[in-house]
């Protein structure tokens, strides 16, 4: 989060700072780490819902817990947390938000909060099973 501040420090946008960030993160690792762009790309996802999770008003809430990642951006924010990042309040408010709108996590396929993420069913190549 150090590169995000000081690209908001120049005066970028909090978004801008992060894929800036994001980039910078991805380009140095790449370099000594072969990594799949599927999961760069998820990678990056993740870092930028992370500022959206700060916004809690009106509707916002409800458009995120359908977003593809959103359980995955949930989980690293409690990951933040847990580290000493200054995200605690945030994720307590996400994890009860969760919990009072069971019924619409369920209906979304979102996993509930405190729960494991459903496993994906492995893939075969070339049709074979």
């Amino acid at each position: 989060m150090r590169m995000v501040e000081d690209y908001r420090s120049n005066g970028l946008a909090e978004m801008d700072a992060i894929a800036l960030a994001s980039d910078a993160v991805v380009s140095r690792q790449v370099k000594s780490l072969s990594m799949p762009r599927r999961f760069t790309h998820s990678a990056r996802e993740i870092w930028g819902l992370q500022s959206r999770l700060k916004h809690r008003n009106g509707k916002r809430p409800f458009r995120l817990l359908v977003h593809p990642r959103f359980r995955a951006g949930y989980d690293f924010l409690l990951l933040r947390a847990e580290a000493g990042e200054n995200v605690g309040e945030l994720a307590t408010w996400w994890t009860e938000f969760m919990a009072k709108n069971s019924s619409l996590v369920e209906e979304t396929g979102v996993p509930a909060a405190g729960g494991s993420p459903q496993r994906r069913r492995n893939r075969h190549r070339n049709g074979r099973h």
